[in-house]
């Protein structure tokens, strides 16, 4: 690669980078739960299956598929804190971004690979929080090449067959998308046997030992079983899982028009190829149906959407230019890539999912991570708590074993009844509220202020103006009220805010 080539991919890592370098809002994620999972599995030697740090539905069984990113977060977390944390997981997701791109520039050519990454590199980045998804990215980047390079004959079978064991085995026990590992390896030995291809045998023994290695997880069959159940009725709409149409029509985000436009272009590279170039493009095809069609379906995919892109488009742009010799002009596109790039990177508009500099550059948490959970302790605030959905994980790791939470956002941990006519009804319906109450005598509404389900801010504003509780704590991201009772008198002479600091209608 000359200076010219290494000095753009630089520059597109070195921007790619600041969507992950921001610092960890610790109210609303996940990260604080993954980091207590981490220390149980180390303090108490199990991995958790039921519902642990409820005290609603303790004994609640769920499949644990990611206890080995909690593990890992647990031991990242400790060694550096929340800064080595977030700059760990920056560096991983820079780190299979730059292997998606070298495999994409083998298969086709520099030039080619560095323009569609300027085009697809916002939909990867539209998942940029710490989760175990993005080991997910890594893994199946890895097995895509190890399959190749032993379809290539640059592998043998006994390295491929053993590196496609440890990270199938790593994959089953930290993220649920473990499954894409089988599915990938199936889809390369079906192309060898259209090919007629002399690997067939060697194929599906891979395809074997990846399906046995998804069986290694404390869960063995229920957890190899366990992505099956991702369509499954939660009694929550957890936006992430909803589709394009719907997040495109709710909050009217570019992005979801970005990915609509790419995913047509994507169809319409593979049409010149089906004809003459069906066996070579085979894989390739179906993996740009399945995840653009899953995208569809589920925003949440829309990253890995853009990494498959990434790894697939390039090669058909090629060949199609090969085909007709165009590919004389391929290192002029270069200079081109260039001038896009610099168009890309000084021209960046205000929308959060373009401009990686609106959320801060930083590592470690932000400032107001941990007010809330400082002033409850000191002054010794005593629950049950009622607390909604998105602060569960940051009151598992502030507060818990002093106390439990009412709900967490993992809502395959609780039953859909529950979370129906329990949690979200408690708050859209006043006598099922009281009654509610009266069953759990709740002494703290620990809220995520932010919340914008159709139900959190009405209850809100109903319980500010409500005498039997008191607010005692606010800032830009919670909301702390406390029980109108003697053993809270205290702390409410000593804190309650005066009702005009709250717009309610």
């Amino acid at each position: 690669m000359d200076l010219t080539k290494k000095l753009l991919l630089f520059f597109l890592l070195f921007y790619f980078s600041f969507f992950y370098f921001h610092k960890i809002n610790l109210i609303a994620t996940d990260t604080g739960r993954h980091i207590k999972n981490g220390e149980v599995v180390l303090s108490d030697f199990k991995v958790l299956s039921s519902n642990y740090y409820s005290y609603t539905q303790p004994g609640y069984f769920f499949v644990n598929h990611h206890w080995g990113f909690g593990l890992i977060s647990w031991v990242v977390w400790k060694t550096g804190g929340f800064g080595l944390l977030s700059f760990g997981f920056a560096l991983l997701s820079i780190l299979t971004f730059f292997l998606a791109f070298k495999e994409s520039e083998k298969r086709a050519s520099f030039a080619i690979t560095f323009l569609i990454s300027l085009f697809i590199f916002h939909l990867v980045t539209t998942r940029t929080e710490i989760r175990p998804e993005n080991f997910s990215y890594l893994f199946f980047i890895l097995l895509f090449l190890i399959l190749n390079k032993f379809k290539d004959n640059k592998l043998s079978f006994t390295k491929s067959f053993f590196f496609l064991l440890i990270v199938q085995v790593l994959w089953s026990n930290t993220h649920l998308f473990f499954v894409l590992g089988p599915f990938l390896t199936f889809l390369f030995f079906i192309e060898s046997a259209i090919s007629k291809s002399k690997l067939k045998k060697e194929f599906l023994v891979l395809l074997t030992g990846s399906a046995f290695a998804s069986l290694i997880n404390p869960s063995f069959i229920y957890g190899f079983l366990e992505p099956l159940n991702i369509f499954r009725e939660y009694g929550y709409m957890v936006a992430e899982n909803q589709s394009v149409i719907f997040m495109q029509k709710r909050f009217g985000d570019f992005i979801y028009l970005q990915f609509e436009a790419l995913f047509i272009l994507g169809v319409l590279s593979f049409l010149p190829l089906l004809k003459k170039n069906f066996k070579d493009v085979f894989v390739n095809l179906i993996l740009f149906a399945f995840f653009g069609l899953l995208a569809w379906k589920i925003n949440r995919m829309v990253a890995f959407f853009g990494l498959i892109y990434l790894l697939i488009i390039p090669n058909n742009l090629f060949i199609f230019l090969k085909r007709y010799k165009w590919d004389s002009y391929l290192p002029k596109t270069s200079h081109l890539a260039g001038l896009l790039f610099s168009i890309v990177f000084f021209s960046l508009v205000s929308n959060s999912k373009y401009n990686p500099f609106i959320r801060g550059i930083g590592f470690g948490l932000e400032n107001e991570a941990g007010g809330s959970a400082k002033f409850y302790l000191d002054n010794n605030l005593k629950g049950p708590i009622f607390n909604n959905y998105d602060i569960g994980s940051y009151l598992i790791y502030s507060l818990f074993p002093k106390e439990r939470v009412f709900i967490d956002n993992r809502p395959e941990a609780y039953s859909p009844r529950f979370i129906q006519d329990v949690y979200v009804r408690s708050q859209e319906e006043e006598d099922v509220w009281n009654r509610v109450q009266k069953e759990y005598e709740f002494n703290v509404i620990y809220f995520y202020r932010r919340d914008i389900t159709p139900w959190a801010q009405p209850f809100l504003i109903e319980r500010v103006k409500d005498s039997n509780w008191i607010p005692v704590y606010v800032d830009n991201y919670t909301i702390i009220l406390v029980k109108n009772s003697d053993i809270n008198k205290e702390v409410i002479e000593k804190y309650k805010l005066p009702p005009d600091i709250f717009i309610v209608s």
